[in-house]
């Protein structure tokens, strides 16, 4: 009987349905095969692991970190797992009959056939009941997957996703966990473990079924024994190993960083140049000193290190560690280190090198010191003293308020707002005009990302010792190795803003500020280190920092409340400063910063005003300051009178035939009234002869002190509501001279040194008149207003 042929249409069918299956297979495969999402984890520049977060599923499923397996643990995987990996196609046939034929004859299954491409598919379907179908399915993807990838590439998709107890996923997870290190830094017994444990999981227990998971480690180590992987003392050190005890918790030291990294869209594998040991060391140092800080009511606090030859950040702590078994403290999650806070007088020292940059300050000349009133603006010192004049270096190490907001007046507000922004600031958002003279004195708000940056620019510029500002000073750290996951990317080679020279001698003046008690005697220690330092005060008490350098390191502090809570505790100095000398401490000590070779010239000065020195000095001195134009002209303070014979008395040609010249140091009123530390018998002006006619110049009239010209003045109001007067102050360059005080033409009395007056008067606008002995005076216009009670 003839078999009839099929019809073209029954080929046509069969062939649509040959083709839709060859087209399902090939679309079978996912793509990506595993879409589960991942720990962000952070590495040191060393590869340490220094933070982690948990996946959004609450598993600890790390990244892959390298594109390689280790020998040792890819070597104890395909014994124990598939010794036939490389050879079969994904299903290994051979060892599926033998499993069914044993599977049959004992009546139930003790053999498995999964091969590690199967158990890779089975990962990747997580959930999937464990069903004949869903074997056959898995079977076909299986197949198709190792016709799209290869077999390093499935190996390493195995190693990352296996599971290997409770919420650990993948091997770097479980490297990290159960041995507080990397893979490929596993021995034979901890890879051979590992490569067993997914096999069964629940195992790896404290309390039970710890020795049938050591016998299973131990067989698998006894069969690379007998396969020749590893040698007889291998064998026997690696059986010799303990099972590890209890997991290790993720270490975390960076956890700012790496959120603030992440967020910004890179990851989840950060690696930073971070530095390990000193990141664990600053960690360990601000929890002590937070410690302390939560009793005084202060929670917050930050530290940045930075090694200034590469500008390479070796320790990011975004705020206060977090204390194992601890409620989180108000405002922890925030990075503090990115905040904007308003920053004290944290960049004084940006302005003094600045002004002697430009040749309009040498470090010994004398600045003001008095009471002054910038257009209704008030500054005053944190001590509420004054010294009349002092050397510019002084002031700085000193922090004085006063003499730095009137050097801010003579270099413009514009020109330091255009220099700070030259210097890396970006976080001055308002116009030069609205910050005024206050930028000074934390009118504007910093990072301690970039103001540390600029400490850090000072003292790498500082360790250079050819002339100029040419070279590569990056006004940002790096954060990476790589500008690919650097938080803040270098943007080509910048010059340096400050010269070798100029920095040198700011760090000079920094090294000279006062330290904290328990530091009070570290010179007389040869183990203490010189560190060039400042500290700042944000108005309230709100924020204090503390930054200082060494050639080596510069070490950022800043302490505070992160919602902005003012406490009396918040002070640069007895807040932050001893943070940051036990970060110092913790770091490797080095020479302080040599001075510069090149880049100076000797001038002839006045040791007294630190001016360039005029014929009227009665001597100078030699010194070396930076090279290029001085915009300071000859001292201003010393000049010539003439006295008898006897030098007691001043005296002019009509009342004296005798006529002997001599230098004498003449500071203006108000700043001799101040002047202790330069009051001596070479600075005193002889007084005029009884028979000679007193000039009357200005420098002879009485000076007002307080209140500055049109003044402003709230009258003081004690507890019980009553109206206090106010404190009136005058001087007089000769020291015995009595004044008489007039207000609105009302006598009110007569003063010797020192020359103070109660005043107690209706609001509105009032004159007040001093007078000498001689009729000389001085006319004073002030408002006085009353704060309602």
């Amino acid at each position: 009987m003839r078999i009839p042929r099929p019809s073209k249409k029954v080929y046509w069918v069969l062939g649509i349905a040959l083709l839709l299956l060859l087209i399902s297979f090939i679309l079978c495969l996912p793509d990506p095969l595993f879409r589960t999402p991942l720990s962000p984890v952070l590495f040191s520049r060393d590869g340490n692991l220094l933070d982690a977060k948990i996946a959004r599923d609450a598993q600890w499923r790390f990244p892959a970190i390298t594109d390689t397996i280790p020998f040792r643990y890819k070597v104890a995987l395909l014994a124990f797992e598939d010794h036939r990996f490389y050879s079969h196609g994904g299903v290994d046939f051979r060892a599926l009959g033998r499993a069914m034929l044993q599977n049959l004859k004992a009546t139930k299954i003790v053999s498995g056939a999964s091969t590690l491409s199967m158990q890779t598919i089975r990962a990747s379907r997580q959930g999937r009941p464990r069903t004949f179908s869903e074997k056959g399915i898995e079977m076909v993807l299986t197949l198709r997957m190792e016709l799209r990838y290869s077999k390093s590439e499935i190996l390493r998709m195995y190693a990352n996703h296996a599971p290997f107890g409770g919420n650990i996923v993948g091997l770097e997870a479980a490297s990290w966990r159960y041995f507080g290190r990397s893979p490929g830094q596993l021995s034979w017994a901890e890879a051979a473990l590992l490569a067993v444990l997914p096999n069964n999981p629940a195992m790896l227990h404290l309390k039970r079924k710890r020795n049938l998971l050591l016998e299973k480690r131990n067989r698998l180590l006894h069969r690379l024994w007998v396969e020749g992987q590893i040698d007889s003392t291998q064998y026997g050190l690696a059986r010799a190993e303990p099972l590890p005890g209890t997991p290790l918790p993720y270490p975390h030291h960076a956890a700012h960083l790496l959120n603030s990294l992440f967020a910004t869209g890179r990851g989840p594998v950060l690696r930073t140049t971070l530095d390990a040991n000193i990141q664990e060391k600053v960690t360990i140092v601000s929890g002590e000193e937070a410690k302390i800080l939560k009793l005084q009511g202060v929670a917050n606090l930050a530290v940045i290190v930075v090694e200034n030859s590469t500008m390479a950040v070796r320790a990011y702590l975004g705020n206060t560690p977090e204390a194992n078994g601890q409620a989180q403290v108000q405002g922890s999650f925030v990075d503090l280190i990115r905040s904007e806070r308003s920053t004290g007088s944290i960049l004084k020292p940006m302005l003094y090198a600045s002004m002697l940059q430009a040749g309009e300050v040498l470090p010994n000349t004398l600045v003001a010191d008095v009471p002054v009133s910038f257009g209704g603006y008030m500054p005053q010192n944190y001590d509420r003293s004054y010294r009349g004049a002092v050397a510019a270096k002084i002031a700085l190490a000193q922090s004085l308020n006063v003499p730095a907001t009137g050097m801010l007046r003579d270099y413009g507000v514009d020109r330091f707002y255009g220099q700070l922004q030259n210097l890396g600031m970006t976080t001055l958002h308002r116009k030069a005009e609205d910050y005024g003279l206050s930028l000074i004195l934390g009118g504007g708000e910093g990072s301690l990302w970039e103001i540390s940056s600029m400490y850090a620019s000072m003292a790498r510029a500082a360790t250079r010792y050819t002339q100029g500002n040419s070279g590569c000073a990056s006004p940002l750290f790096v954060l990476s190795p790589d500008s690919a996951g650097s938080l803040a990317e270098r943007t080509g080679c910048k010059p340096y803003v400050f010269s070798p020279v100029v920095s040198w001698l700011t760090m000079s003046a920094l090294r000279e500020v006062n330290r904290p008690e328990a530091q009070a005697y570290w010179s007389n220690f040869s183990s203490s280190q010189v560190i060039s330092w400042k500290t700042g005060t944000s108005f309230g008490h709100r924020d204090a920092w503390a930054v200082g350098a060494t050639p080596q390191y510069t070490v950022g502090v800043w302490v505070g409340n992160a919602d902005g809570e003012g406490r009396p505790e918040i002070i640069g100095r007895s807040a932050a400063a001893p943070v940051m000398f036990r970060v110092f401490a913790q770091l490797p000590q080095q020479h302080w910063f040599y001075k510069p070779i090149l880049g100076w010239q000797q001038i002839q000065i006045c040791p007294i005003s630190g001016f360039p020195a005029s014929p009227d000095c009665p001597k100078s001195d030699s010194v070396d300051v930076p090279a290029g134009p001085l915009q300071l002209e000859p001292c201003p303070f010393h000049r010539k009178i003439f006295t008898d014979a006897t030098g007691k008395w001043r005296v002019h040609a009509t009342c004296s035939k005798t006529l002997v010249p001599k230098s004498v140091f003449l500071l203006p009123s108000d700043q001799q009234f101040y002047f202790h530390s330069f009051i001596n018998d070479a600075t005193v002006t002889p007084p005029w002869h009884p028979t000679c006619a007193m000039g009357t110049s200005d420098q002879d009239a009485p000076l007002v002190v307080y209140p500055a010209a049109n003044a402003q003045i709230y009258l003081p109001i004690d507890l019980d509501s009553k109206q206090n007067p106010c404190i009136f102050q005058a001087t007089h360059r000769r020291d015995q001279e009595e004044l008489f005080w007039h207000l609105d033409g009302k006598y009110l009395g007569k003063t010797t040194k020192p020359h103070t007056m109660k005043v107690l008067a209706d609001s509105g606008a009032h004159r007040l008149t001093v007078v000498d002995e001689e009729g000389n005076q001085t006319l004073r216009k002030f408002v006085f207003l009353r704060k309602a009670l």
